[in-house]
């Protein structure tokens, strides 16, 4: 199982030519960031899922602009 976590959403700043997600941003109204409990949920779940080894991918953005603290919490 493997899943890519985007916390911030469409609030990324960026603007990186590659980024396939943040065109999209305009069909997902309004933009909001992930809430903490709800992330905190979400990684305890997941972990609990999986047989083995736990992967995470957190885009790019995401370390740009989600509360490093946290994730360093995790």
């Amino acid at each position: 199982m493997h899943f890519t976590i985007k916390p911030t959403s469409f609030s990324c700043n960026l603007n990186c030519d590659y980024c396939f997600y943040l065109p999209k941003g305009d069909d997902f109204l309004p933009k909001s960031t992930m809430k903490e409990d709800t992330l905190e949920i979400f990684v305890k779940k997941y972990i609990q899922a999986c047989d083995s080894h736990v992967f995470f991918t957190w885009q790019g953005e995401s370390l740009c602009l989600w509360d490093l603290i946290f994730i360093k919490r995790q």
